[in-house]
């Protein structure tokens, strides 16, 4: 709990608060570290668009890798986009450290920011485009029997590349029916649409817990805000962002790529992610108008 003096700001702010897990714990003190020991904002022409720049580059070349069969290129295309998302932290830090501000937050409305959030989503944006030509080369089998479970990477790239020998025959054998194509598309597309929505929500909820809790409030004493801002319940609806957020559901998708397991992560969130949104979403609108009423507001 945080001390309550006037005039104090707790320094957790609600952006770090809703951070997802990785960005909280790994990369933000990592980046920090860097930082510190190799005063990375001090050195020549190194700027936040810069890292910008660099970590949407990243994200392309990442988007290249994973349209490869083999599974060791793929996971390869991963690593590469974690290490865009951690300079995608860095770029807030190295932003901090040149405007002598330690606070987390964001920087809405800025230059830099629609810049940093342009690079975000073109960059997953070319990460979906990546996977659908992947799968649309190689398209998943519907059914996978014990006799056909790969053992090693030469036999996963042996069975992908039969699909294109199945289409050129004509031939399909019950045991090795794929996902049509258009399905495929569709699955992709609704699983980009969803990252895109929760981008979107969690910045919209991230504005609206930061005009109400960490901005002055005319007749509102900051004491109030800060009691609020550490309820439970409060602290509850900032942490679900963290597991919900857009960030977040990229990387679970990072950690499907290296374990092979990249469509069953997409099919499974393409039908249950919609209503566990909407669901989450509401919950948090709710608490959102509790706010307000505890404000006066």
């Amino acid at each position: 709990m945080v001390n309550i003096t006037k005039g104090h700001r707790p320094s957790a702010t609600i952006k770090l608060r809703m951070q997802d897990h990785f960005a909280h714990y790994l990369y933000l003190p990592f980046c920090n570290w860097l930082e510190r020991i190799f005063k990375i904002s001090e050195i020549p022409g190194v700027t936040p668009n810069v890292i910008t720049f660099i970590h949407f580059t990243l994200a392309i070349i990442s988007a290249r890798l994973v349209t490869e069969p083999a599974l060791s290129v793929r996971r390869l295309g991963a690593v590469i986009f974690e290490v865009r998302s951690c300079l995608d932290i860095l770029d807030g830090v190295v932003w901090r450290a040149q405007h002598n501000s330690k606070r987390f937050q964001s920087g809405h409305g800025t230059l830099g920011w629609y810049l940093d959030s342009g690079a975000d989503i073109f960059g997953s944006l070319f990460f979906a485009i990546g996977v659908m030509i992947l799968y649309n080369k190689y398209p998943p089998l519907r059914n996978r029997p014990a006799a056909l479970k790969l053992k090693d990477e030469e036999s996963a790239i042996k069975l992908l590349s039969d699909a294109s020998a199945d289409e050129d025959d004509g031939a399909s054998s019950p045991s090795r029916i794929r996902f049509s194509r258009k399905a495929i598309n569709i699955t992709i597309l609704l699983y980009a649409v969803q990252v895109f929505l929760r981008s979107a929500l969690w910045d919209h909820f991230l504005q609206k817990y930061d005009d109400m809790l960490d901005h002055r409030v005319p007749g509102v004493s900051r004491e109030l805000q800060e009691r609020i801002l550490n309820y439970y319940s409060t602290r509850l609806m900032l942490w679900s962002w963290k597991i919900f957020s857009a960030d977040a559901f990229m990387h679970y998708a990072m950690v499907a790529v290296f374990f092979d397991k990249l469509w069953s992560w997409l099919r499974f969130w393409v039908f249950l992610g919609p209503p566990i949104l909407a669901v989450h979403c509401l919950i948090v609108q709710i608490h959102v108008i509790q706010v307000r009423s505890w404000l006066g507001s």
